[in-house]
């Protein structure tokens, strides 16, 4: 699902899509079949190291 997205300073805000997994299984799965992507936790942090482009989140 498409959408925007911020860490906690709420900047930059990128439009990114974000995938939500409830089973290891199905990240793993994932993983295999996309090159590029990145790990987000629930974006309470300063930095901007999960806004990476291309935005494909995880």
């Amino acid at each position: 699902m498409k959408k925007k997205i911020a860490n906690w300073g709420n900047y930059p805000v990128i439009e990114s899509d974000e995938k939500a997994f409830s089973f290891t299984e199905d990240i793993q799965d994932y993983a295999r079949q996309h090159e590029h992507f990145i790990t987000r936790g629930n974006g309470r942090c300063y930095g901007d190291a999960s806004l990476a482009l291309p935005p494909y989140l995880l």
